[in-house]
């Protein structure tokens, strides 16, 4: 995960360090960590993240310099069948 857009993210919405790690359930100390990069944080906790700054997992995680909104839009949903295709 990319901490320094983290930050800056977190900044424009005119969110605390201690307020955020709160939201995301985690220690003032523990989040710092991930926005200095020095920590990763689970994948729970980058959905989370991803989730209250509104980007897509690409760009949270530097896959793309691209800013898109976390929409249904983005997310890929592959079809599936809830009921089992009987074997020959």
């Amino acid at each position: 995960m990319k901490g320094k857009r983290v930050a800056e993210l977190r900044k424009e919405l005119g969110i605390t360090q201690k307020q955020f790690a709160k939201m995301i359930s985690v220690s003032k100390t523990t989040f710092c960590s991930y926005e200095n990069n020095h920590t990763t944080s689970c994948d729970d906790t980058k959905i989370k993240i991803g989730k209250i700054l509104d980007v897509s997992m690409d760009y949270l995680l530097g896959a793309t310099d691209e800013r898109l909104p976390l929409n249904k839009q983005n997310v890929l949903v592959l079809p599936i069948s809830l009921n089992p295709v009987p074997r020959a």
